[in-house]
């Protein structure tokens, strides 16, 4: 006993050496794909907040008419603040979290889709505070008028009030997708590996394991993501009454079109991302073991 609390330091050490490895590593990853990103990102985000008269097309067309090219580009500043500070903890944690030191022990001993659900429980109570306001800033400029101005704004409506608008979508929305991912994550491997007998799977496997997860994900995730881009919107059409009600009122105005607007677009974005984070998400894993 006494070695083993000689012996804690040194797990720290390590535990932050490989804690800032995967947190380079996840924001170098978020900078480098965010350009080809962030225009999905518009188009998707635009489609969602008219769902009753969008579609691929003309939300292109669209944005164009508005703001020109640049309009593919609006919000890009709060998305990429957005994305560096994400992809900097949320790999930490995801590898990190039940590898502490001092709270192994607890983590051991709980099933591994706990054990994943526990994570995506943490990650979105942390992140939804910490990003909500960036999301509301990139939602706004994308979706708002060549006139409105976000300062004047937030000004009229309350600054706190405005930048924390949508919060309870977005932490439903984490929940649901963070909750999936890990989720699906570590099933489809565990059946990939019994399908291959192959207790690391190669690079093939972990590619149709994402497309697969990233399908599920985008499934499950996305009634939350096109509620929370119409509460967020500029000009926005819906009260928010709560999760439960906010959804229903968006249902009863939209349809289920309008709980899965943009849904091409999602998907192709959610594939890609699941695609490249299962692939690295296993690579960290072992070098982290």
């Amino acid at each position: 006993a006494q070695g083993y609390i000689y012996d804690q330091p040194r797990r720290m050490n390590e535990w932050l050496h490989h804690a800032l490895y995967t947190s380079l590593v996840g924001s170098a990853r978020g900078l480098i794909s965010l350009p080809l990103e962030h225009p999905l990102e518009c188009i998707k985000t635009y489609w969602q907040s008219q769902p009753s008269s969008n579609n691929f097309r003309t939300s292109i067309k669209g944005i164009y008419t508005l703001h020109g090219v640049k309009g593919f580009y609006r919000g890009l500043v709060p998305n990429l603040l957005n994305s560096i500070t994400k992809e900097g903890y949320r790999w930490p944690m995801i590898l990190g979290m039940g590898r502490l030191p001092f709270v192994r022990s607890f983590f051991d001993k709980l099933h591994p889709t706990v054990h994943r659900l526990t994570t995506a429980w943490l990650l979105a109570s942390f992140e939804s505070v910490i990003l909500t306001p960036l999301d509301r800033l990139k939602v706004w400029y994308i979706t708002s008028s060549p006139g409105q101005r976000s300062r004047t704004h937030l000004q009229e409506n309350g600054v706190f009030r405005e930048m924390f608008r949508g919060l309870n979508m977005t932490y439903a929305r984490k929940m649901a997708s963070w909750g999936s991912f890990l989720v699906c994550d570590e099933r489809f491997k565990v059946a990939a590996r019994e399908i291959t007998g192959k207790k690391e799977l190669t690079t093939g496997s972990l590619l149709v394991v994402g497309l697969l997860v990233g399908f599920a994900n985008t499934m499950v995730m996305l009634p939350f993501d096109s509620v929370k881009t119409l509460v967020q919107k500029a000009d926005s059409p819906l009260k928010n009454r709560g999760v439960v009600r906010t959804m229903a009122d968006a249902y009863r105005t939209f349809g289920l079109k309008g709980l899965y607007a943009a849904w091409p677009v999602r998907l192709s974005q959610y594939a890609v991302r699941a695609l490249f984070s299962v692939v690295l998400l296993d690579k960290l894993d072992r070098t982290w073991k």
